[in-house]
């Protein structure tokens, strides 16, 4: 969370909405990806820290996806056959569960940690529930669009088909100290 705050005044000192935000996978404790607000400096209105934060996890995948793909393209040149670009379904062999080419897991950010400063609002807290997050960390409260607990409670909606755990008030006298508000 202490890293949020540094981003969050950041963004303060350039100008942007006040918000830093950290995504850390918590398996290894490694920071995944930060970024602080940026609706100011874009001119998009979709630029939000969480938001933000979740592209840069897309951006990762693809960029590891596309390396993969690329070795396995090397490969197959290497082995100077063609490759079998029809699968017989009948055939023994096959596996629809077993694809190769896909990641483990369909979604972008399964497990993993938020922390941010601020409660996110409700377009960012849907986005986390699409994205499957594990738990979200946020010091202050968004009494005007919060989504994770202040005006609605997104995560715990029975109709959704996930559901994460929320932590609020996470250094919060630190983020009331720098007056940091949005």
């Amino acid at each position: 969370m202490e890293r949020a705050i540094k981003l969050s005044i950041q963004a303060k000192l350039k100008g942007e909405i006040p918000i830093g935000c950290i995504m850390i996978d918590p398996k290894n404790n490694v920071i995944l990806s930060e970024s602080f607000d940026t609706r100011n400096s874009t001119k998009h209105p979709l630029s939000h820290a969480i938001l933000n934060c979740i592209n840069n996890v897309a951006s990762l995948e693809k960029s590891n996806y596309l390396e993969k793909s690329n070795k396995i393209e090397i490969i197959q040149k290497q082995k100077k056959q063609p490759v079998d670009v029809v699968i017989n379904i009948n055939s023994e062999s096959f596996s629809y569960q077993q694809n190769n080419n896909e990641s483990k897991t369909t979604y972008l950010c399964k497990g993993f940690d938020i922390f941010i400063t601020h409660e996110p609002c409700i377009m960012c807290s849907m986005a986390l529930v699409h994205s499957r997050i594990g738990r979200v960390f946020y010091g202050h409260s968004n009494k005007v669009s919060g989504g994770l607990g202040s005006c609605y409670k997104i995560h715990t909606h029975n109709s959704l088909n996930h559901h994460f755990k929320v932590f609020k008030g996470l250094l919060q006298h630190k983020i009331d100290d720098l007056s940091i508000d949005c």
